[in-house]
């Protein structure tokens, strides 16, 4: 289903529903069904464009829902959660025969709990009083009414385009943590077993590609079961598009795939190749080739992204609109989309030697890479990161500031992946069914156990690759060379060279790098003028000017993504 919204019965609690309600119909999405108990009140919505079967309602008032995508033992629909409802003695799911991305609530015997997939990349939210639980965030905001901006999460999603360790860009709002179950209403937590994963690292190199080869290809055998060939992915020259396809044709699905990019891009021309020589449709989209808005028109674009994208994206909602026409155009061709990302779990994404660090050298390696002059004096560098800090070691469950390389390697699917990536799946989902594959927590957890050594170079996800298709190994990828042969001497050394530069030096040296493309003014796209802005209706004081010099930032990202906080904000489209 689209998403839900729980309210805990109190003496206004119909006010929040029906503010919740407004927030859903901004959407356009259909109400499935109100469940009323004697503690609270459910409204369950369908998705966008199509009505799933994702309630499944027995005696006495129990029932099982499902938002966003499950898969139970290979099942889905009705068949899944009738499954679920029979298989749940007192009711907690076998969380080893669950998949996908999900909200999970089961009413059995008086009892109600709360489930969310484990890899967190489908976000639940609470009130900070607990009266509240939504898929939305935005129909949080407008039930909570007042609401007071967390400065430490604004400048995460300012820089980042995410906010981490289960926070949210206001006070009053968090997100709910994936790795417990929680008991309706109260949401206390309930924990939850772990996955028991084989050791990689004692096969051998060739047998652990055979294993997760093996593994990956069952998963997608539910997903060749459920969805046949209602499919769509990318490709473009990286790794993790070529993964996805080799287990899609391994699986005999003919999806649909697309790419974006200008016509000379890479990832273009790569497509373009592969598709050529392997008989296959692309779809190819140049996103940033569309005609300007005028005000009155933009100001609808606006209010449509606002409401679909509860108010903030990666990248902030103030774009050319090509993000949300794309993303409903790729609905119209399939029940399913897939995202590929997160293949890095395969690879050494964080490109750091295989040892320990701390969580501020972690950070320091990766994230300190910015131009915070137009930060007004409520940011405070060094503040920032040591709070960034310890939510790096909540994602990575440790108490200890000194990081292991697991640490470093999970970080990659509970800090990445899971507040990143997991806004544009949430989005997706409200669409259509979707899914990261590599997102899944048994495929994070047995990654863990590979040798940092089988990562570098991109050597483990190569061999998955040609283990799945020889055929698409061997076509060219956009790091120059192709998962056939791999890297060059020089490449692999380059490499080599790049993961072993001390920590330290890595900001230096990137500001060096970048030095020129800073101190030049970067025009600002039209929808971002004052003037623009002014004409659409967007004027007077803004509260993000307290913290930000809008009028210094160079960055057209960066002033999406604060005019989008301004927006929730305000509750500008109410």
């Amino acid at each position: 289903m689209g998403g839900f919204f729980l309210a805990k019965k109190s003496s206004d609690h119909s006010e929040a529903l029906d503010k919740a309600r407004s927030v859903f119909a901004g959407k356009g999405l259909e109400l499935s069904k109100t469940i009323q108990t004697s503690e609270f009140d459910l409204l369950v919505y369908n998705k966008k464009t199509f009505s799933p079967d994702n309630l499944w309602e027995g005696q006495d008032g129990d029932f099982v829902c499902a938002t966003g995508t499950l898969m139970y033992k290979g099942l889905m629909g009705q068949k899944a959660l009738a499954t679920l409802y029979r298989d749940s003695d007192f009711p907690n799911p076998d969380f080893t025969k669950l998949a996908g991305e999900f909200a999970l609530i089961i009413r059995k015997n008086q009892t109600t709990r709360l489930f969310t997939a484990s890899s967190g990349l489908y976000h639940i939210f609470r009130s900070q009083n607990n009266r509240f639980i939504s898929s939305s965030f935005l129909a949080l905001r407008r039930a909570v009414g007042d609401i007071s901006l967390d400065v430490q999460s604004f400048f995460e999603y300012l820089l980042n385009g995410a906010v981490y360790g289960n926070m949210t860009l206001f006070n009053e709002i968090k997100m709910l943590d994936c790795r417990s179950g929680f008991d309706l209403p109260s949401l206390n937590p309930i924990s939850l077993p772990d996955y028991q994963t084989v050791n990689l690292a004692n096969l051998g190199f060739d047998a652990a590609v055979h294993q997760v080869a093996e593994d990956l290809t069952k998963y997608f055998e539910q997903v060749q079961a459920n969805f046949g060939d209602d499919i769509c992915s990318a490709l473009s020259g990286g790794y993790d598009s070529r993964l996805i396809l080799g287990l899609l044709r391994r699986n005999q699905i003919s999806p649909y795939i697309y790419v974006y990019g200008s016509d000379n891009s890479p990832d273009v021309r790569i497509a373009r190749t592969i598709a050529d020589k392997e008989g296959l449709s692309l779809h190819h989209t140049n996103r940033a080739n569309v005609p300007p808005w005028d005000p009155d028109q933009y100001s609808d674009l606006l209010r449509s992204q606002y409401y679909l994208s509860d108010g903030m994206t990666n990248t902030g909602i103030f774009n050319n609109g090509q993000e949300l026409q794309t993303r409903q155009e790729r609905i119209k061709h399939a029940k399913l989309q897939l995202n590929g990302g997160g293949g890095e779990i395969y690879r050494n994404f964080w490109l750091l030697p295989d040892r320990s660090f701390s969580s501020e050298k972690f950070l320091v390696s990766k994230y300190d890479r910015f131009d915070y002059s137009s930060f007004c004096s409520s940011f405070n560098k060094k503040q920032y990161f040591n709070n960034l800090a310890e939510k790096v070691q909540f994602s990575a469950e440790t108490d200890s500031p000194k990081l292991s390389r697991t640490h470093i390697a999970k970080l990659y699917a509970t800090f990445r992946m899971r507040y990143w990536m997991g806004i544009n799946n949430s989005h997706n989902a409200q669409f259509a069914y979707s899914l990261t594959p590599f997102g899944e927590k048994s495929f994070v957890q047995t990654s863990l156990t590979l040798p940092l050594a089988w990562k570098n170079k991109g050597r483990f996800e190569a061999a998955l690759i040609r283990q799945l298709d020889e055929r698409l190994a061997s076509y060219p990828s956009c790091y120059g060379f192709d998962f056939l042969s791999g890297p060059s001497f020089k490449q692999s050394l380059h490499e080599t060279i790049t993961r072993n530069i001390p920590v330290f030096l890595r900001p230096w040296l990137r500001k060096r790098v970048h030095k020129k493309s800073r101190t030049i003014k970067v025009p600002r796209p039209y929808y971002l003028e004052s003037e623009f802005l002014k004409d659409m209706g967007l004027r007077g004081d803004w509260a993000i000017q307290k913290h930000l010099k809008t009028d210094q930032v160079n960055s057209p990202e960066v002033l999406s993504r604060a005019l989008s906080v301004e927006c929730l904000l305000r509750d500008e489209f109410r």
